[in-house]
């Protein structure tokens, strides 16, 4: 599962804005309800291969609306998206900082 720190415009609000790191099926969710254009400002954070489609799917579920999971994702083993492409976010992955070079 992908992961993203992306800004989320709440009810599309450009002066109610959150930052939070995402899954990818969770921006899917956001977007239902918030607006298609609420998230953005996405940067790849991190890939967790242990979770499982059934541990997003309940906690998306618990989290947010279960009605709005269900319709995004139907069917009681309904395939969630798993990486940031299949919910249409390019990301850019920040690159580590390089340490200065001392002058020795």
């Amino acid at each position: 599962m992908e992961y993203a720190k992306a800004e989320i415009r709440l009810a599309g609000s450009l002066e109610n804005t959150v930052v939070k790191n995402v899954s990818a099926p969770e921006i899917a969710v956001l977007r239902q309800i918030h607006g298609e254009d609420a998230v953005v400002n996405a940067t790849y954070s991190h890939s967790d291969s242990e979770v499982t489609q059934k541990s997003e799917r309940e906690r998306l579920s618990k989290f947010y609306n279960p009605g709005v999971v269900e319709k995004l994702f139907p069917g009681a083993i309904g395939r969630l998206a798993t990486t940031l492409a299949e919910v249409g976010i390019a990301v850019e992955v920040e690159a580590p900082a390089k340490p200065l070079k001392s002058k020795a």
